[in-house]
């Protein structure tokens, strides 16, 4: 039967000892941080999905109704991404917490 010893092993790993250090640096840097985006969470959701909408309402009104050419499609490019940044909102949350 065959046992197997940490101490011997080729490559280390590295201790929970070592580790600690930085593990309370990121917790130091990350619950403030996280607590900030929470906090602020409602209001820019709400202020990027409402200039998402009304660019993309403000591209389509244009295009039916004026006579001069607008950039339709730079309109709708920047209303998605006003989806896109909501998106990636969520995410950075998702990743601090």
């Amino acid at each position: 039967m065959r046992t197997s010893d940490h101490s011997s092993s080729l490559c280390p790993r590295p201790s929970g000892d070592r580790l600690l250090p930085l593990r309370v640096l990121w917790a130091c840097v990350r619950l403030p941080l996280l607590a900030v985006l929470v906090l602020l969470e409602p209001f820019v959701c709400f202020g990027l999905g409402a200039l998402g909408l009304l660019l993309v309402l403000t591209a389509l009104f244009l295009e039916i109704v004026s006579t001069r050419t607008i950039p339709f499609a730079g309109m709708l490019v920047a209303g998605m991404s006003c989806v896109a940044l909501i998106a990636l909102y969520q995410a950075l949350l998702r990743v601090l917490s």
